[in-house]
């Protein structure tokens, strides 16, 4: 018999999750067994082989050998030291609830579809053949190696056409392949194509809108290797792959990557870590990518491909800046410029479709008196309530905790009933449209409108097959739609985000810009993009206006550089939150006195919305090389969030 660390996973306790029992002698790390803990049975898996205790110890019961791999028991200790997380926040990751909440386990049990593929729009299109550049990376990336590559391909270089037959070589050599996407609903088209050419027996989905008995048999299909190709959102590189081969990262630079829950991963992270366990290449791929990503590609860290031309040879869109400010010059005060009119006006005419992009939901911003100035604001957080209408319930919503109140028709300070709707959100530019343009089929995605299952692909099929003339979105119509019939698209607000006090503002700007830019004229000729803005001359834009993300990259990175932010710096995050403010600025206080006394520079502030969930946030930002040894002198206690490389400072 030998001694054997089990964990808990379905304690998820704060204190201890971690006991040691007694097994056969051929357990292996990563077996799933069942052991009794507290006068109940619970599964375990096994996380480390020890030494005979000097206390006396149960003996568990094996379930399943293998259940999982030693580089998963190895990786979740990677992200439990790196990132500051609990033992069993780390372990969770690489399982499914099903595993440890149904009564009875079948791991034996026939796998049902999922439904992700079974409700996928048909597609198609047919394996392409890649031209002579696309040919030449993918050559450079097959030959046997363990590098990462950035694909820096402009938007509609067929940079999806390159995964395919990367996916395919590797699935041929019996490798299984992993391609992340920043949100699967959003990228119907890309799943459907992989889909149908490799079969849906062949390619799991995975990702946070499938159910928990979905998850277990996707989950399942990976351990069997009956999936050869994984296409999912950041929480798929945790499935357990038996003889993974090679991992592609798609629009690399996203957001959506990066966890903002314990533990606060980065996938990108992770995946390098993948990379180098396995000794397999990885693939980074955007036609805007992060600048630490473009910086390590300079540096010759990482291998960087171009793809500089569209695939079938169109020329990328022609871009207008349109000043806000001539509109109200010649008192136009709708939200559609003149030109932006006349343009979609003259698209429709032509049986042509657009693509209208505002990242603002609801009606109006917020309501504000006309009298006392007073502005309605959310009871539990320091921000605004937005206004919704719709024909059945309209009503003031806060966007952060999502309180909601019934539509006020007083002022709550001075009584008055004139109140002011101040600003646009999608809701009044869909109103605006209607108005306008009364016979075009107008479709909004929001994440009021795709909040059900298959809320995004429903929209995305209806306007691919010309169901709809006119679609208008937040951000999420601006990841990796492939419409050939859209020639237009219109930016209502630009300025949403250039403003925002955070050093990474203009990368995300520019990204979000010309990510949605590049969904015109995508198949027969050059498209058409407006921007509307209050800044024409900002730099951003006139980098998004002339494709010029190499200017653009060279003037942030010297600013990145001045300033010492990443790439040139390490951050650490630490964010104080507590229901009482005077307990967030003592607990502050004392923090900030500790990182004098250690001689640490920091940044402390409030964050943006101080107020949130009914509790007040506080932010510490450190440049640090050396952040374990910071947070083990500090002893932050529970009210303490560590966030490791944030994507966000405020």
């Amino acid at each position: 018999m030998a001694y054997f660390e089990l964990i808990f996973p379905s304690l998820n306790s704060p204190r201890e999750n971690v006991f040691t029992y007694e097994g056969p002698d051929s357990t292996n790390i990563g077996d799933l067994v069942e052991a009794n803990l507290r006068r109940r049975n619970y599964r375990a898996i096994v996380i480390k082989k020890v030494g005979k205790p000097k206390f006396n110890t149960k003996k568990f019961k094996l379930i399943k050998e293998n259940f999982l791999s030693p580089w998963q028991i190895e990786l979740s200790k990677y992200i439990e030291d790196y990132y500051f997380s609990s033992d069993i926040k780390a372990i969770n990751l690489f399982l499914t609830k099903k595993i440890f909440n149904a009564k009875d386990l079948d791991l034996d049990c026939k796998l049902k579809p999922n439904s992700f593929t079974e409700h996928m729009e048909h597609c198609e299109r047919a394996k392409q053949k890649l031209n002579e550049n696309q040919k030449q990376i993918v050559d450079e990336i097959v030959k046997p190696n363990s590098d990462i590559h950035l694909i820096h391909g402009v938007t509609g270089s067929g940079k999806t056409e390159v995964y395919l037959h990367l996916a395919d070589h590797y699935a041929k050599l019996g490798k299984q392949v992993l391609l992340l996407v920043p949100e699967i609903a959003l990228t119907p088209q890309t799943s459907a194509y992989f889909v149908k050419h490799f079969g849906k027996d062949n390619v799991a989905v995975f990702h946070s809108k499938l159910n928990d008995t979905e998850k277990f048999h996707e989950w399942l299909r990976v351990h069997r290797k009956q999936a050869q190709v994984v296409i999912g959102s950041r929480s798929s590189m945790f499935l357990p792959f038996q003889d993974i081969g090679l991992v592609i990262i798609d629009e690399e630079h996203d957001y959506a990557y990066k966890q903002d829950s314990m533990p606060r991963y980065h996938a990108r992270t992770i995946a390098q870590w993948l990379n180098h366990k396995h000794k397999i290449p990885l693939v980074l791929g955007s036609a805007t990518p992060a600048l630490e990503t473009y910086v390590a590609a300079q540096k010759g860290i990482i291998k960087m491909h171009k793809l500089t031309e569209r695939a079938k040879k169109v020329p990328l869109p022609k871009i207008q800046i349109v000043d806000r400010k001539d509109e109200i010059k010649k008192r136009n005060y709708n939200e559609l410029s003149d030109l932006l009119t006349e343009e979609i006006t003259s698209h429709l005419k032509e049986n042509e479709q657009v693509v209208i992009l505002h990242n603002k939901r609801g009606y109006a911003h917020f309501l504000q008196c006309h009298d006392c100035g007073e502005v309605l604001k959310c009871p539990r957080c320091s921000i605004s309530l937005t206004l919704h209408k719709s024909s059945y319930n309209p009503h003031l919503e806060c966007h952060y905790c999502n309180y909601k109140s019934d539509n006020a028709s007083t002022c709550p300070t001075c009584r008055s009933s004139d109140l002011k709707e101040v600003g646009s959100g999608i809701q009044r530019i869909v109103k605006e449209l209607e108005m306008t343009y009364p016979d075009a089929r107008i479709l909004r995605a929001d994440s009021d409108t795709t909040s059900k299952k298959h809320g995004f692909q429903e929209i995305y099929n209806k306007f691919k097959n010309h169901e709809a003339d006119i679609l208008i979105g937040t951000q999420m119509i601006a990841k990796g739609m492939d419409i050939p019939n859209v020639q237009l698209v219109g930016v209502i607000n630009a300025d949403i985000g250039l403003h925002v006090p955070d050093f990474r503002a203009a990368e995300t700007s520019f990204q979000l810009l010309t990510q949605v830019a590049g969904r015109a004229g995508r198949s027969a000729r050059q498209g058409h993009v407006v921007i509307q803005t209050y800044n024409p001359d900002h730099s951003v834009l006139e980098a998004v206006q002339n494709n010029n993300a190499e200017e653009f990259y060279k003037e942030e990175i010297e600013l990145r550089e001045e300033f010492e932010y990443p790439p040139f710096s390490k951050l650490l995050k630490l964010t104080y939150a507590h229901k009482d403010k005077k307990t967030v600025e003592k607990n502050v206080s004392k923090i900030e006195s500790l990182l004098d006394q250690m001689k640490i520079e920091h940044k402390s502030a409030p964050a943006l919305i101080e107020k949130k969930y009914n509790k007040y946030y506080h932010n510490i930002l450190i440049n640090t090389l050396n952040p374990k040894g910071i947070v083990d002198q500090l002893k932050l206690d529970m009210d303490w969030k560590i966030d490791r490389d944030p994507v966000s400072t405020i």
